[in-house]
């Protein structure tokens, strides 16, 4: 049984990232003919924070008093969705005293 490694490359692009997949059984294709390769769906995650310390974005700053004065809510780094932010936001502003 054979494998056939397809290779994405990137390399033309600013930002690069490179994928391999292999096939099993293999694809046989004729070695004197060109081949196009299309994609129909591609399902992409991410698993870095959205919310980090590091980058500055985890800080949420309001005022109830017209901007006299303001309050932080400091978020964790993680990962979050609007829906998670959203229902942390009206706990924690009710922690931190508006009315």
């Amino acid at each position: 049984m054979t494998n056939t490694s397809i290779i994405i490359s990137s390399e033309n692009h600013a930002n690069k990232t490179d994928f391999t997949t292999q096939f099993s059984p293999g694809i046989h294709l004729d070695p004197y003919k060109r081949y196009g390769v299309s994609l129909i769906k591609a399902d992409m995650y991410y698993s870095w924070t959205n919310i980090s310390a590091s980058q500055g974005t985890n800080i949420f700053e309001y005022s109830d008093d017209s901007g006299a004065t303001w309050k932080q809510i400091v978020f964790t780094d993680g990962l979050y969705t609007i829906s998670e932010i959203n229902n942390v936001l009206p706990d924690q502003i009710d922690v931190t005293g508006i009315n």
